[in-house]
């Protein structure tokens, strides 16, 4: 099974987990692992690491991602999504004057509580599970950076705004939604969540669920990571470093290279420090 990355269209609905179940079975491979989990109500993309390509999901840059997102006033509820029960309601639904003005408040580094329905482990225990037994749940704030947050629609008479959010990893939309509406005095939760981008990765270049994946959709990482850079071993050099061993080279240092074998194969991720070449993550 060849290694690599595919990049999936996530509908609403389906667990994170439930796309790699599917697609293990679809690929006949047991090995792999997805970069940023999706809530069943949350769409849009997800990276998927098949085989060895699994070692590089710790290093493959997706600390900054896009979210088209909608915002519900007039009422809150338990989850902070559509698919939690109505919390309180009767909120006032706001202009597009004041949700204008507002949003320079969450641009730049902010601070942020994850919501009570999230994966965050409280004692050894998941978040979502404490709260759905009804007990109470506290999290720390954390600092955030939000790069660009827009309006690009708002339907005042049915109290539904609709942004794009450009943040790092670790920010909440459900919790950025529900901070949003309390600085306008109002309640709202986040009624659509779809991802759009995850570092360099777009959604432009996913796959639907429905659509036939097979091996030939898996991409070839040392191409989608190109601008790492590659270098090309042979002869006995290939060998020592195939069994742990360093190699000199001329190239200036750099964190990350692709090194490939006499064959064109991928041999391993790399850097480069004080001329020697040492392995980060082997593929062979």
């Amino acid at each position: 099974m060849k290694s690599g990355f595919i990049l999936i269209n996530k509908p609403e609905g389906p667990t994170s987990f439930d796309i790699i179940r599917d697609l293990r079975r679809s690929l006949k491979t047991k090995k792999m692992g997805h970069a940023g989990t999706l809530d069943p109500l949350a769409s849009g993309l997800l990276i998927v690491a098949v085989e060895q390509a699994t070692k590089l999901l710790p290093l493959v840059p997706v600390d900054s991602k896009e979210y088209h997102f909608s915002i519900q006033f007039g009422e809150t509820r338990t989850t902070g999504d559509r698919e939690g029960d109505v919390a309180q309601s009767g909120f006032l639904i706001p202009t597009r004057e004041s949700i204008e003005a507002v949003l320079p408040l969450f641009r730049g580094t902010i601070s942020q509580v994850p919501p009570a329905y999230s994966a965050i482990k409280v004692n050894g225990q998941r978040a979502y599970d404490l709260a759905r037994k009804g007990e109470e749940v506290i999290l720390q704030s954390r600092e955030i950076d939000i790069e660009s947050l827009e309006l690009v629609a708002y339907d005042e008479m049915l109290g539904k705004a609709d942004l794009v959010v450009n943040c790092s990893t670790g920010t909440y939309v459900r919790s950025l939604a529900a901070d949003i509406a309390t600085a306008l005095g109002s309640g709202a939760y986040a009624s659509r969540i779809h991802r759009t981008r995850v570092g360099m990765f777009y959604l432009e270049n996913a796959f639907n669920t429905e659509d036939v994946i097979s091996e030939d959709q898996v991409l070839d990482p040392q191409t989608i990571l190109a601008e790492w850079g590659t270098t090309s071993i042979e002869g006995r050099t290939e060998i020592l470093f195939r069994n742990g061993n360093a190699f000199a080279t001329d190239l200036p240092d750099r964190d990350r290279i692709w090194v490939t074998g006499e064959n064109g194969s991928l041999i391993a991720l790399a850097k480069v420090e004080s001329g020697m070449v040492k392995s980060l993550r082997n593929f062979c």
